[in-house]
């Protein structure tokens, strides 16, 4: 399970990862080469194959056939250079969220109301992985860098 919060500047997670009854750290935000960040919640092996879809350049046609699936999919909030968010889910089509503040994973509820309360996305995922059980392994955080 994941927390991904982004608080307008800052794009933070946490870095658990579970298979069965065992847990293990990764890395689950990234950097783009045009500058845009990414975080990515689902399945590991399904997360993996959205960020290398993104990073080739989000072709609709080459999505990864999992994406299809409304039970096998993995979510994606990418953060573009000019600050837009952008999330997709089951399709090659995302939709923008224009919210200052955004969440996704199961500890999205807990990290929203801490950045409804004036928390940022670091503190939100700090609230998220003491309360959902299924967040946690430390915290990973990547800033946007102004386009020039």
């Amino acid at each position: 399970m994941t927390i991904i919060a982004w608080d307008g500047h800052t794009l933070a997670a946490d870095k658990r990862c579970s298979g069965g009854a065992c847990t293990f750290t990764v890395r689950k935000i990234h950097r783009l080469a045009d500058g845009s960040l990414i975080g990515l919640s689902g399945d590991s092996a399904y997360c993996a194959q959205m960020l290398a879809w993104v990073q080739a350049g989000e072709k609709a046609a080459d999505i990864p056939a999992t994406q299809r699936d409304r039970d096998k999919f993995a979510a994606a909030m990418v953060i573009r250079p000019n600050g837009e968010v952008w999330k997709y889910e089951d399709t090659p089509h995302p939709y923008r969220v224009e919210d200052k503040v955004f969440a996704i994973g199961s500890g999205r509820d807990f990290a929203l109301a801490a950045m409804d309360l004036g928390l940022n996305s670091v503190r939100a995922v700090e609230v998220a992985c003491a309360r959902d059980q299924n967040c946690g392994n430390g915290i990973d955080t990547l800033r946007l860098e102004p386009a020039t």
